[in-house]
């Protein structure tokens, strides 16, 4: 039972049973399954000022992970599993309204409170990339045979200077994630952004069409979109997209 005025509410996309609260400057995770519950199952420090929205990862490989945006001007990324440590921030000029989770890939986008009209879509790598495990572990294999068939100890000495770091630097990026990137910025509102959502235009056997759905305080309702080349920045290469054109509802 929660005790203090919530601005936000978001139910798991991934975990049925998990609802996530924003309370002024932090988080509270609550459980369903409990039947009323008194006491969250997770308490997020978030922000330093007041959060404006939070939304859940629609990956599988990332099911209890939500971001928060707030008037300090950031979004930060957090594992439910593990709330004491924020995975990634992004900076932004002015304070955030709203963010969510692309449907593919490691993107996100974003609107600001005031100032700027735009949405911004960002690269947030949250998860070590598969190649580059499988690449550290197929190293070790091959070190590890050559040193047990011809005992090279000079592969050896280069592992230990070379791939041993490596590998530290992808287990650090898994716990913290990488510094997110902004790879495009929608233009065309003429006010601020107050809302926006993410639309499925077609899913087939060759890939999916999406549009990003915002609408502004200069009455306007727009669909934009995405191209291929904002998908691949968003680290998802397998989406086929069509260039349908955008509208505007006066």
């Amino acid at each position: 039972m929660m005790t203090v005025n919530s601005n936000q509410v978001a139910f798991c996309r991934m975990k049925e049973h998990l609802v996530a609260s924003a309370h002024d400057s932090e988080i509270r995770v609550w459980d369903t399954r409990r039947g009323g519950p008194k006491t969250p199952v997770a308490l997020i420090s978030a922000h330093a000022q007041n959060i404006y929205g939070i939304d859940w990862s629609r990956s599988p490989r990332m099911p209890d992970t939500i971001l928060s945006c707030s008037q300090d001007r950031t979004v930060r990324f957090w594992s439910v599993s593990a709330p004491e440590s924020c995975l990634s921030v992004i900076h932004t000029p002015e304070p955030v309204w709203r963010a969510a989770f692309a449907p593919f890939g490691c993107g996100v986008i974003t609107v600001a409170a005031r100032a700027h009209h735009g949405i911004r879509i960002w690269r947030a790598d949250l998860c070590v990339p598969r190649v580059a495990v499988v690449a550290v572990v197929a190293v070790v294999a091959v070190v590890v045979v050559e040193w047990s068939l011809h005992g090279f100890r000079v592969l050896v000495f280069l592992f230990v200077c070379v791939f041993c770091p490596y590998f530290f630097v992808l287990c650090t990026s898994r716990a913290h994630g990488v510094k997110p990137t902004l790879v495009h910025t929608l233009e065309g509102h003429r006010n601020v952004v107050k809302s926006l959502d993410w639309r499925l235009l077609e899913e087939t056997n060759q890939g999916s069409s999406f549009q990003v759905v915002s609408w502004s305080r200069d009455h306007h309702l727009r669909c934009v979109c995405f191209v291929l080349s904002w998908c691949h920045g968003c680290g998802c290469v397998w989406l086929s997209v069509q260039a349908l054109p955008g509208f505007q509802c006066p």
